[in-house]
């Protein structure tokens, strides 16, 4: 069956059919192509993160620089440490990525 879109199956069979919105997704549901193109949704439940105390909970990141090393006293790491509680940022510069 060509699929040609929900208006225009009803426009086709809107004067056919007493309940015309029931027979469309009838239609629609056992068409192939539909069943193709359709996503499945998934719905997650999410769930707060809760943080009590400092440092409970941190996000790092380490950038990698080294194309301004030499105009940097060769420094070529910049680390970046949230803490989420504080809502605070150190960047320490390093010239290593490792101690």
């Amino acid at each position: 069956m060509l699929f040609c879109g929900v208006n225009a199956i009803y426009n086709e069979i809107s004067n056919k059919y007493y309940n015309i919105k029931k027979e469309v997704k009838n239609i629609i549901k056992n068409c192939e192509l539909c069943s193709i193109r359709t996503t499945i949704v998934q719905v997650i439940q999410i769930q707060p993160i809760i943080i009590v105390k400092k440092l409970d909970r941190l996000q790092i990141d380490i950038t990698y620089m080294l194309d301004y090393a030499n105009s940097n006293n060769n420094f070529k790491y910049i680390l970046n440490i949230i803490d989420c509680a504080q809502i605070c940022m150190v960047i320490p510069l390093l010239k290593s990525n490792c101690r």
